[in-house]
């Protein structure tokens, strides 16, 4: 048990890779909410970019396993009929729950990523103060805030060769 939890805990950043960068497929890509606009507000700032000011990023791990903890092969799924109609169930009950945590949060998530392969994780910018809230969103098993490691653009004493 132990084990398997410390494997999870060091896949979880490689998981979390932007798509591209062993995320998701790129050919296959789920669609977010991101650009999502709040009814009444054609042609105003959209809520992702009013919120954003003051976001966190977030993990918000569901119940669920991922494709990999069901047993599927991480590589290219679409030659497997029955990963392929496991990461639509699986696409579906995110779908649903990002629904349940935007009704208890009163407006619309703004999704960065969504995963699936390694991980059953929903990657969103969210006030510190709706943490808790969606904590307690059914499907919801955890919810983590992400740390963003940026390089420097220089390095103290690194050399250019």
């Amino acid at each position: 048990m132990r084990r398997r939890w410390l494997r999870n805990v060091l896949l979880i950043p490689l998981s979390l890779a932007p798509a591209g960068c062993g995320g998701e497929d790129k050919e296959d890509p789920t669609p977010g909410r991101a650009d999502t606009k709040l009814a009444g507000t054609e042609g105003k700032k959209s809520f992702r970019t009013d919120r954003r000011r003051g976001s966190v990023r977030v993990a918000i791990t569901l119940e669920g396993d991922s494709l990999a903890a069901a047993g599927f092969r991480t590589g290219r799924i679409s030659d497997d009929p029955k990963a392929v109609s496991y990461k639509k169930e699986l696409e579906k009950r995110q779908d649903e729950t990002i629904a349940r945590i935007e009704e208890a949060l009163g407006h619309p998530l703004d999704v960065a990523h969504r995963f699936t392969r390694n991980v059953n994780v929903i990657s969103a910018n969210v006030l510190p103060g709706e943490i808790g809230r969606i904590r307690g969103v059914q499907g919801v098993t955890s919810v983590s805030e992400e740390q963003l490691n940026r390089p420097s653009a220089a390095h103290p004493g690194a050399s250019g060769n």
